[in-house]
Formats: C-alpha cells, sequence, structure tokens
C-alpha cells in the first residue's frame, strides 16, 4: 500500500483512471446496447469530466473511511493483491 503522499497521490490517479473508464464504458455499452469501437473513445471524452471528480472525492472524501475499513479487514498475513482488492 502507499507509504507516501506521492504515492497516494499516484495510486488514487492510476485507480480513479481505470474504475471511471471501466464505469463510463459499461453505461455507455448499457445505454447503446452492446459493447462497440465507438464505445472506448465516446468513453475517454465523458471521462475529462468524470475523472478528476473522483480524484478529488477519493483524496479529500472517502480516503480516510477506506483506510480506516481496509485496516479492520487485513491482518499481517493477508497478501498485498488483496489488500490492493479490498482497498479499491
Amino acid at each position: 500500500m502507499p507509504e507516501s503522499k506521492l504515492e497516494n497521490f499516484v495510486f488514487t490517479v492510476m485507480m480513479a483512471f481505470v474504475m471511471v473508464y471501466a464505469m463510463i464504458c459499461y453505461n455507455i455499452a448499457l445505454t447503446i446496447g452492446g459493447m462497440r469501437d465507438a464505445v472506448l473513445l465516446d468513453a475517454f471524452r465523458k471521462m475529462m469530466i468524470m475523472w478528476p471528480v473522483a480524484i478529488i472525492l477519493e483524496m479529500f472524501v472517502f480516503e480516510k473511511t477506506v483506510v480506516y475499513l481496509t485496516q479492520r479487514l487485513i491482518t499481517p498475513e493477508t497478501p498485498i493483491l488483496l489488500i490492493i482488492l479490498i482497498r479499491c
């Protein structure tokens, strides 16, 4: 897990990018009735608004709650991949 503020910011940016892009693609595909090539490009256009919003919400609203809940669920023997999945 991120140890410094910079690592935390980079982790947040990467996770927000993946999650926002995937959810936008999913919503567009549901709307038009299937996954097409146009969905991938259209999602990038819509992401320019939603990605910064997701980063700001995670950094300033939800971060402390997520870290607290993650710490309650993990033990020292928990694999790092499972910790990342829990936090996501």
